[in-house]
């Protein structure tokens, strides 16, 4: 087993000597980011769905042109479909407007674009904040977005063992590969819905 120091293993930062900063100033200087903008919500979404719906229509004209316009054309669309998610996402959360309906109006009208299933997507992203780096709940699911291991856990591994723990969690893995196979498989084969 290899030495490690044994702040390592202490969660708890030594103390600095700053002080920490004043709650109250803190929260004067975030409080007008704290409720949504009905206004600003709303030219989001417009900003981000006509886009893309002219794109798409500018793309079907574009065949008759060049296959590699239309390509050219397809990754700015997809651009647009990421910006149609994170709005989704958001009102996953309930913090795209301030009514739920209106939260759940939206978010199901965007999951029309990503083709992430509102209600089925909000289920399964909820566990994930519910569960995210709980040691506790670290045997919820398959989600390794939210598991981690402490450092004590991580040297009690064999060599294998690390190996695939880093390799799972490397960023061409978690950010290029794993999200295609969620997005366009899992999605699809929804194994976890239950039936209500």
């Amino acid at each position: 087993m290899q030495h490690r120091p044994a702040d390592l293993d202490n969660p708890v930062p030594p103390a600095t000597g700053n002080a920490a900063p004043d709650d109250r100033l803190l929260r004067r200087a975030t409080g007008a980011f704290q409720a949504p903008s009905v206004r600003r919500s709303v030219l989001q979404l417009l900003t981000s769905v006509a886009p893309l719906l002219a794109l798409c229509a500018i793309m079907y004209a574009s065949l008759g042109v060049s296959t590699w316009l239309t390509l050219g054309l397809a990754f700015l669309a997809a651009g647009f479909v990421v910006r149609i998610f994170i709005i989704q996402h958001d009102c996953g959360h309930g913090a795209f407007f301030s009514s739920k309906r209106a939260n759940d109006l939206a978010g199901l009208a965007c999951s029309l674009f990503t083709f992430a299933p509102y209600g089925n997507w909000r289920r399964q992203h909820a566990g994930h904040h519910a569960n995210w780096n709980n040691l506790d709940q670290r045997g919820s699911g398959l989600d390794i977005y939210s598991t981690c291991l402490t450092v004590r856990e991580y040297d009690a591994l064999s060599r294998r063992h690390r190996w695939f723990y880093r390799a799972s969690r490397h960023p061409l893995v978690s950010q290029l590969i794993l999200p295609p196979l969620v997005f366009l498989l899992l999605y699809r084969v929804p194994f976890d819905t239950p039936r209500a």
